[in-house]
């Protein structure tokens, strides 16, 4: 989960709009919003069961309903739209998820989730193979220090 951001957060047809810090967590699959976020921006929404999901930082969701909201970041006001689903919470939060991101890890508005870029099967063969040969060099290597430390043994044995 990467650290937070600020976005604005506000309604498909309404004019109210709150502005909120939001964590990025591209291990979840969707976008969550509190009912107390939903509160500050006098609106409901819609009954929805969805299976409960686990965020970067083990906590368990369990979302009760689900809405369409715009957002988009404070400094760069170009706005998405996407449906949160609503959970309870002792505290206003977003968590915007991999869906708000449909551009891979990268948002389309400045936004960059933290975390590891996903391979593609020839980068991951590629790394292996880098790995495979400095494993062979680091060996290689070793195997030389030690035929000089025992050239250099026998040398002084020798004397």
């Amino acid at each position: 989960m990467s650290e937070g951001r600020d976005i604005v957060l506000f309604p498909v047809d309404k004019e109210t709009q709150i502005k909120i810090r939001a964590d990025v967590d591209i291990s979840i699959p969707i976008s969550i919003v509190s009912r107390e976020a939903l509160a500050l921006l006098k609106v409901d929404y819609e009954p929805h069961h969805h299976n409960q999901v686990k965020d970067a930082k083990h906590r368990v969701h369990v979302p009760i309903g689900k809405i369409k909201l715009n957002w988009h970041k404070t400094s760069i006001a170009i706005q998405h739209l996407e449906t949160f689903y609503v959970v309870e919470s002792e505290t206003a939060m977003v968590v915007l998820g991999k869906s708000a991101f449909p551009n891979g890890d990268k948002g389309n508005d400045g936004v960059y989730p933290i975390g590891l870029a996903q391979q593609t099967p020839e980068a991951k063969a590629q790394q292996e193979q880098r790995k495979a040969e400095a494993e062979r060099r680091r060996a290689e290597e070793k195997k030389q220090q030690e035929d000089r430390e025992r050239e250099k043994r026998q040398g002084q044995g020798g004397k």
